[in-house]
Formats: structure tokens, C-alpha cells, sequence
């Protein structure tokens, strides 16, 4: 009886712990490097669990207008905003028409001189 009841505190308390961190941390949209608004991930959540679908779609449609995504709080959050920023740069080149390629620029230069010398 009292393993059953010491497990139920340390589950309350862990998720204790995770609402803690969630208001101590936010996301933070900016477009242009100026900082347009910030949320609390606790906030995020909710509005995610209840607005999921419109939420999602407006989050991806706004990356490919220059709008990125960040994590900022009392955490190091570094290792996500890395993530957060690969995928901005990403959406940006290919809205902007410059697929994502494994060729470097000079590479990409030598086929393009090949290519043009079969050509002829």
C-alpha cells in the first residue's frame, strides 16, 4: 500500500516538474530578426492540443515566409533551436527556389561548364 502511494507522489511530482519547466521556457516568433511574440510551452501546449490542425498549418506556411521559431527560458535549449533554425533555412531556399543540394557551388559550376560544352 505504501509503494503504490509513494509511486503516485512521484508521478505527480514529475509531472509537477515538467508544468514547471514548461512556464519557465518559451518559443519565441520572429520575422526579420525582430521579436514579434513569446509564449510559454505550457501555453503553446494547450493551444496546440485544442487548435492542433490550424496550429500546425500556420506554423509551417509562416517558415516559408521568413518567420523563425526559438526557445528561450532558464534551460539551454541551444540543441533545439539548432534544429528550430535548420528547418527555417530550409523552408527559406526552397520558397525562394534554391533547392537543398549535396553539390557545392563549384561543383555545381563544373557540371553546368560540362554540360555547355556537350552542347556546342
Amino acid at each position: 500500500m505504501n509503494e503504490t502511494r509513494e509511486n503516485k507522489c512521484t508521478f505527480w511530482q514529475g509531472v509537477g516538474k515538467v508544468i514547471k519547466k514548461s512556464m519557465e521556457n518559451y518559443i519565441v516568433v520572429s520575422h526579420e530578426g525582430i521579436t514579434k511574440f513569446k509564449v510559454s510551452i505550457f501555453t503553446f501546449a494547450i493551444l496546440f492540443l485544442l487548435l492542433h490542425g490550424v496550429l500546425l498549418v500556420a506554423m509551417v506556411v509562416s517558415l516559408f515566409f521568413g518567420v523563425k521559431y526559438s526557445f528561450a527560458g532558464k534551460d539551454d535549449l541551444s540543441r533545439a533551436n539548432r534544429v528550430m533554425e535548420t528547418a527555417g533555412d530550409r523552408a527559406s531556399e526552397w520558397w525562394s527556389g534554391r533547392r537543398y543540394s549535396t553539390y557545392s557551388d563549384s561543383e555545381v559550376n563544373e557540371l553546368c561548364r560540362k554540360y555547355d560544352e556537350k552542347k556546342d
